[in-house]
């Protein structure tokens, strides 16, 4: 559509038909004009943008929409100061009140790559396997309260308050995490309620070295013992040991081929 032009100073609405880089002074430089009527206002009009952003529109569609821009005409240096592309709303989501998405929609206003920054702190940057429309979802998120947690067609992977997860999509995973106790140092409570577990149909472990053991849990567990009341004090020396096992397990490890 032709844009409207009011008394030849500014061009509302006007549809940007291309973009380019100036090789010499490296602007970003338009033509405008109308994608329907398949005319031309005007080249190498300067690309204004925000200090810190940089961007081109996709290309127009043959005949029918393209990238609109606010136009001042400035005798021999019109500057396009502002713009928009209603094919690219569906980026935003449920954008709200303070949230920014930051997209790229690529040549033909179809690739999916995004940056979405919500009001609860959260950060995604999202695309998809197929990078158009109906593709199963990769994204990396950030958040205060969740943590971060990635996903794609492969698996995913969180960190959060429970712990770190791993999950390949043929089955395997991770898990490590653990539990606190008030009162006592995480240090201390991580060596009995921390735990690591993998899981998988097969699992190798290969190695000039493989050394598997209780490293300094004992002398965490012994001054556990001493600091916590069960029953009134500390248990006998017997019963510490009784207690060590059934925190520990095991202090056994048989491996065969």
């Amino acid at each position: 559509m032709s844009g409207l032009d009011l008394a030849g100073l500014f061009k509302v609405g006007i549809d940007i038909l291309t973009t380019s880089v100036n090789s010499v002074t490296g602007k970003i430089l338009v033509q405008i004009g109308s994608v329907t009527e398949q005319t031309t206002d005007g080249d190498n009009v300067e690309w204004w943008q925000h200090v810190g952003l940089a961007s081109r529109p996709s290309k127009p569609d043959a005949g029918s929409k393209a990238a609109q821009g606010l136009v001042l005409s400035n005798g021999d240096r019109d500057i396009c100061f502002a713009s928009q592309d209603v094919r690219c709303l569906d980026r935003y989501g449920n954008l709200d009140h303070g949230e920014t998405c930051l997209y790229a929609a690529g040549d033909d206003g179809n690739a999916q790559g995004r940056v979405l920054i919500k009001k609860d702190g959260s950060v995604t940057l999202y695309t998809n396997d197929t990078n158009a429309p109906g593709g199963t979802t990769v994204a990396f998120r950030i958040s205060p309260t969740g943590g971060l947690e990635f996903t794609c067609q492969w698996g995913s992977m969180i960190l959060d308050e429970t712990g770190f997860h791993v999950r390949t999509q043929a089955g395997p995973r991770l898990d490590m995490g653990g539990i606190s106790i008030p009162g006592v140092p995480e240090a201390v409570t991580g060596a009995f309620t921390g735990y690591a577990k993998l899981t998988a149909p097969t699992v190798a472990i290969e190695g000039a070295n493989c050394v598997i053991g209780m490293g300094p849990i004992i002398g965490q567990a012994m001054w556990l013992n001493s600091a916590l009341a069960i029953n009134g004090g500390p248990l006998p020396l017997g019963q510490t040991d009784m207690a060590l096992q059934a925190f520990m397990g095991s202090n056994t490890v048989w491996i065969s081929q």
